[in-house]
C-alpha cells in the first residue's frame, strides 16, 4: 500500500483528486459537481468573512480577530487551487518513483524503502489525529458555547438575519462545513508534499548504497562471471554501465526535488504573507486608524494576488 494513500483518499473526499474511474462519463460530471460544492463552502466562507471584516473595520479589535481566521482560510483556498493545478505534475512525480531504477532491487534496499514508508505513515497519522481531535473539540465548542446563545463562531457577512432557528442552523452548518473542509485540506497538503520529499530522501539512501556497492558482485549478477573469465573489456563496460545508472539515478532525484520545490514556491509566499499580516496587525493596534486602513487594504490585495 502506498504511504500516501491516506492523503489521496482525503483529497478525493474534498473534491480535489479525481480518480481514474471517475474521469469519464456521468461519474466525471458528478465529481465535478462535488468539487464545485466543496469550493462553494470553503471559498464562500472565506469571501463572506473578508467582506464582514471590510465592512466592520471600524471595530478594530473585532476586525483583526476575524482577519486572523480569514487569512488562514485564504491560505486554504491557495492550497486547494495549488492541488488542482499541480495534480498532473504530482501524478507524474509518483510515476517517476515507480520505475525500476527507483525501486528496491534486493531485501536490503526494500528494507530502506519500507523504513521511510513507515516514517511517512507515522507522521501522517500523528498529524491527522491531532488535527482531527482539534476539529472535534471546535465543533463541540460551537454547539456548547455559541448555539445556545444563537451566535456564530466566526463573523461573516449575511444577507439575512438570524432571528429564526432555521436561518441560524443553516448558517452554522455552513460555517462548520467550511471550517472542517479547510482543516482537512491543511492536513493533506501539509503532509503530502513533505512526504514526497521524504520519498526523495529514500532515493538518496538507495543511491548511496548502490554507489558503495559498485564493485560488489551483488550489484551485477554477471560481474563474477566476467572476473572469472578475466575479460577486462567487459568488466570495464559493466562498471561504466553501473556507474552511468547511478549518475542517471542522481539526476532523476534532483529533477524530482526541483519539481516538488518549484510547486511549493507560490504557496510558501502566500503562507509567509499571511503570517506577516498577522504579526503586523497584532502589534499595530495603537497606530492611527488611517494607517491601519491603508495597510489592511494593501495586505489583503497582496494576499489575493498571490492566489492568482
Amino acid at each position: 500500500m502506498s504511504p500516501l494513500s491516506y492523503n489521496f483518499k482525503v483529497l478525493q473526499c474534498c473534491g480535489l483528486w479525481k480518480s481514474k474511474g471517475w474521469s469519464k462519463g456521468k461519474k466525471s460530471w458528478l465529481y465535478n459537481i462535488h468539487t464545485i460544492a466543496m469550493f462553494f463552502f470553503v471559498f464562500g466562507f472565506t469571501g463572506l468573512g473578508i467582506l464582514e471584516t471590510l465592512l466592520k473595520w471600524q471595530n478594530l479589535n473585532s476586525a483583526i480577530d476575524n482577519l486572523f481566521m480569514m487569512l488562514s482560510m485564504i491560505s486554504v483556498c491557495g492550497k486547494m487551487i495549488t492541488i488542482l493545478i499541480y495534480q498532473v505534475r504530482i501524478v507524474a512525480l509518483l510515476k517517476t518513483l515507480d520505475i525500476d531504477m527507483c525501486r528496491g532491487r534486493n531485501s536490503e534496499e526494500e528494507s530502506i524503502e519500507e523504513s521511510f514508508h513507515q516514517l511517512i505513515r507515522l507522521r501522517t497519522k500523528i498529524f491527522a489525529a491531532t488535527a482531527q481531535s482539534t476539529i472535534a473539540m471546535l465543533i463541540l465548542n460551537f454547539f456548547v458555547t455559541f448555539a445556545p446563545r444563537r451566535e456564530l463562531p466566526y463573523k461573516i457577512w449575511l444577507p439575512c438575519n438570524l432571528t429564526t432557528s432555521f436561518n441560524y442552523g443553516i448558517v452554522l452548518t455552513f460555517e462548520i462545513i467550511g471550517n472542517t473542509l479547510g482543516a482537512y485540506v491543511n492536513i493533506t497538503y501539509d503532509t503530502l508534499l513533505p512526504s514526497i520529499l521524504l520519498l526523495a530522501c529514500a532515493q538518496f539512501c538507495l543511491l548511496k548504497r548502490r554507489v558503495h556497492m559498485l564493485g560488489d558482485v551483488k550489484l551485477n549478477a554477471n560481474y563474477s562471471q566476467l572476473v572469472e573469465q578475466n575479460d577486462n573489456e567487459k568488466i570495464l563496460k559493466s562498471e561504466q554501465t553501473t556507474f552511468a545508472n547511478c549518475v542517471e539515478h542522481q539526476l532523476l532525484i534532483f529533477k524530482l526535488v526541483f519539481a516538488v520545490v518549484s510547486s511549493l514556491n507560490a504557496l510558501n509566499a502566500l503562507n509567509s504573507r499571511a503570517s506577516d499580516v498577522k504579526f503586523f496587525y497584532s502589534d499595530l493596534l495603537t497606530q492611527p486608524k488611517i494607517f491601519l486602513d491603508i495597510l489592511f487594504v494593501f495586505n489583503i490585495l497582496s494576499v489575493l494576488l498571490l492566489c492568482v
